[in-house]
């Protein structure tokens, strides 16, 4: 079976940077995805489009393809007393920050220096070039079940719509 919108892929992968040093691997188990829910960075999902299992192949992904550039003016700096709760702070903690608009950030504590905390809201791999090394595992077309909740995310009609769905109650007008 040729991938397509709707099709689930089993895949692994290899993810490393432009140096060669590895970012994440996927070897062990795989992973599944639901083409046409925007599940992965659309170049990937772009690229497994009329591809078969068993092939493998490399995908280079620019920052702009991928998480964007490095913001700096998403850098912050913060106190020990700008946190609730009794807990230690160390590098590699998250935090959802609120923004203005209503919206929120996930903020990485980078750095604690004495009482000046380091918090990046850009994502960990903003500004990297990225290598894929992907092999296609198994192809087949999604369950009805599938396509109405999905396997995680966008919607249930496998269209980039913007329905959002919940269980075909997104009323993006696609959906049976």
């Amino acid at each position: 079976m040729t991938i397509q919108k709707k099709s689930v892929v089993l895949l692994k992968y290899i993810l490393k940077d432009s140096e060669n040093n590895l970012i994440e691997d996927s070897q062990d188990d795989g992973i599944a995805i639901l083409i046409g829910q925007n599940a992965i960075i659309p170049k990937v999902e772009n690229e497994l489009l009329g591809k078969q299992a068993g092939e493998k192949f490399s995908i280079s992904v620019n920052p702009q393809e991928g998480f964007g550039e490095y913001d700096s003016s998403l850098v912050e700096h913060a106190s020990p007393a700008d946190f609730e709760g009794d807990f230690e702070l160390k590098v590699g903690m998250a935090f959802q920050k609120d923004l203005p608009d209503g919206s929120t950030r996930i903020m990485t504590v980078t750095n604690i220096s004495g009482d000046d905390i380091t918090l990046d809201g850009n994502h960990n791999l903003a500004g990297k070039n990225l290598i894929f090394d992907v092999e296609i595992v198994d192809v087949r077309e999604a369950t009805e079940e599938e396509l109405r909740i999905g396997l995680g995310g966008g919607c249930c009609c496998g269209e980039d719509c913007g329905g959002g769905c919940s269980g075909c109650g997104g009323g993006c007008g696609n959906c049976a």
